[in-house]
């Protein structure tokens, strides 16, 4: 003889767990969403020039097509 438990009349243990799950990953969503939106827009690209390497940043603004030397690699803070 099989006993039928009803699952709708308790609540499951994993429950708990899975809503304090969900508000960590929405929170880290917040998180990661403002640390983004603080980013420079564009991409950034390395180009050699003989033996240095120097980086620039290439991004599209309202007047066109930009492009910044944001730092030589040899002395740069700049970690790629």
């Amino acid at each position: 003889m099989v006993r039928s438990i009803k699952q709708e009349s308790r609540p499951l243990a994993i429950h708990g767990v899975l809503q304090d799950e969900l508000e960590r990953i929405r929170s880290m969503v917040e998180v990661h969403h403002k640390v983004i939106a603080d980013l420079p827009k564009g991409s950034i690209r390395v180009r050699k020039r003989g033996e240095k390497e120097y980086h620039y940043l290439h991004f599209r603004g309202p007047n066109g097509k930009f492009v910044i030397l944001t730092s030589r690699a040899d002395n740069s803070s700049l970690k790629l």
